[in-house]
């Protein structure tokens, strides 16, 4: 099941939930305040990698011994 994460348009908030495949957005409320008046954010992407997967992703002045510290 995925987790959305929506704001209240009546309090202004930001809160996450999880979704079940049967539910409609009509359905959701607001955490803090019980409004059904929502809209659901859009997904961010973690596009970080790690260094050691990608070795040359590192630039050259942050890796050890460049003359930088």
């Amino acid at each position: 099941m995925p987790i959305y994460e929506y704001k209240c348009n009546s309090c202004a908030k930001v809160f996450e939930t999880i979704v079940t495949s049967a539910s409609t957005t009509e359905e959701i409320q607001c955490i803090h305040c019980g409004s059904t008046d929502i809209i659901r954010l859009p997904s961010t992407v973690n596009s970080i990698k790690k260094a050691a997967a990608l070795p040359n992703a590192v630039p050259q002045a942050c890796r050890a011994k460049s003359g930088f510290s």
